[in-house]
């Protein structure tokens, strides 16, 4: 896992990520409330409680059963803090969570709602930033047992040996900021 996204757990997990309550209480914000829900915005209510955000969990875990032939159901401590199973075989469930979680967060930040859809910009942007650093490692074998089944948004050399994926980060980051503008736009125009 990238960097970015252990920093995000840990902040997560230490709960120090800037919420509406928190910046209310440094006096950066004129309401501790939800911007989408006015309910009150702590890091439980940003990252799980919330309507809108329960909304993305219930198509994300949908979509995590589908194509996985476990079932799982994550209450709020499995999604804020880690899933913890007996077996090692759900380090790929606990990725794709933090990654749904900095997802909400990302769209939080652009004043937006979660997008299934704009999540699976995100993870393909991870998974091949994965990729890259598996094939650097020499450990694609333990990059394709983690990720084939949910590689359905991915590039499709993500699993040819030898192939190092084109540098699509930027451009990914590029087009979901893109995407989350013109979803923020539309939004608010209609």
């Amino acid at each position: 896992m990238e960097n970015k996204l252990r920093c995000f757990q840990y902040k997560v997990i230490h709960d120090i990520l800037p919420t509406n309550n928190k910046l209310y209480k440094m006096k950066l914000k004129t309401s501790p409330s939800c911007d989408r829900c006015s309910h009150n915005e702590n890091l439980l209510h940003l990252l799980y409680e919330c309507p809108w955000t329960q909304t993305f969990w219930q198509r994300v875990i949908a979509w995590w059963n589908e194509k996985r032939s476990e079932t799982v159901a994550l209450n709020a401590t499995d999604i804020l803090y880690g899933y913890k199973p007996e077996s090692n075989l759900f380090q790929t469930l606990i990725n794709f969570v933090i990654i749904a979680k900095y997802h909400i967060y990302l769209s939080w930040l652009n004043k937006a709602t979660p997008s299934f859809e704009i999540f699976g910009l995100l993870l393909n942007e991870k998974i091949l930033c994965e990729r890259s650093i598996a094939f650097k490692n020499s450990t694609l074998t333990k990059f394709r047992v983690k990720w084939t089944t949910l590689c359905v948004w991915a590039a499709p050399n993500i699993f040819v040996s030898g192939v190092v994926p084109l540098p699509l980060p930027f451009f990914s980051y590029v087009l979901l900021v893109l995407i989350s503008f013109l979803f923020f736009f539309f939004l608010h125009v209609m």
